[in-house]
């Protein structure tokens, strides 16, 4: 079994972070607003620093 260094793991989880609130904001701009998509992309973001 393959242990993953933590600050590789740390590294990982805000490359995530940071796309996911990317794509959550450019979603905030469209003029249709898909609500569900966009509760989804900051969730994961709310998750990920949790982790951290």
């Amino acid at each position: 079994m393959i242990i993953i260094p933590k600050l590789l793991y740390q590294i990982c989880l805000i490359i995530i972070m940071g796309r996911c609130a990317y794509v959550g904001f450019k979603l905030l701009k469209h003029t249709r607003k898909d609500w569900l998509e966009i509760a989804f992309y900051f969730s994961v973001v709310i998750v990920g620093y949790t982790l951290l």
